[in-house]
């Protein structure tokens, strides 16, 4: 009876350490609310990222990643303003900065297309894309936050030409078309 309490106990007290000895390693979980730690686990992965925390007050903060595609953001949002280290939700975010604005037509089959993105365009016509990553307080495993960001750099990779497939400054289109007199 003693050996099988004893062989209980030292299991138990495994399974206790063994998230003590993961920690070691890094955050286990990633959360809106742990921008550092989300920081931390990037730099870890090898992304060319940076913490943007001086922003207007009730802004979560940001961290933008550097890609070879261009630069992405990670928002830190759906803040508390009572208590502006509570976020809920992460934000991936990408823009473009066309030549023409982007027709509606033209995002709504962005948004037929890639799935996941929400594609929607500024006051000056230049899309941007944003994937919602909801993490309440507890956050979410880091492996599957990892995927989620190359899954997401992935898709804005392949919507990055979509988005300029049809960017042309009006006049420019016929230009190799004109003969010379």
């Amino acid at each position: 009876m003693k050996s099988t309490c004893f062989g209980v106990l030292a299991t138990v007290a495994g399974l206790c350490s063994a998230p003590v000895a993961a920690q070691d390693a890094g955050p286990a979980s990633i959360s809106a609310n742990r921008p550092d730690a989300l920081h931390k686990i990037l730099v870890s992965a090898g992304y060319d990222a940076e913490l943007i925390a001086d922003r207007e007050p009730g802004d979560g903060a940001v961290i933008s990643i550097n890609v070879e595609g261009g630069e992405s953001f990670i928002l830190l949002s759906d803040c508390d303003e009572a208590v502006p280290d509570a976020c809920d939700t992460l934000v991936l975010s990408s823009a473009w900065d066309r030549d023409t604005p982007m027709s509606p037509e033209r995002v709504a089959a962005a948004n037929r297309e890639f799935r996941y993105v929400s594609v929607w365009l500024d006051d000056d016509g230049d899309p941007y894309a944003q994937w919602a990553i909801v993490t309440r307080l507890a956050g979410i495993p880091a492996p599957v936050f990892l995927n989620t960001l190359q899954r997401y750099l992935r898709v804005v990779d392949d919507l990055a030409d979509f988005v300029f497939e049809d960017d042309e400054v009006p006049g420019e289109a016929n230009a190799d078309n004109v003969e010379e007199g």
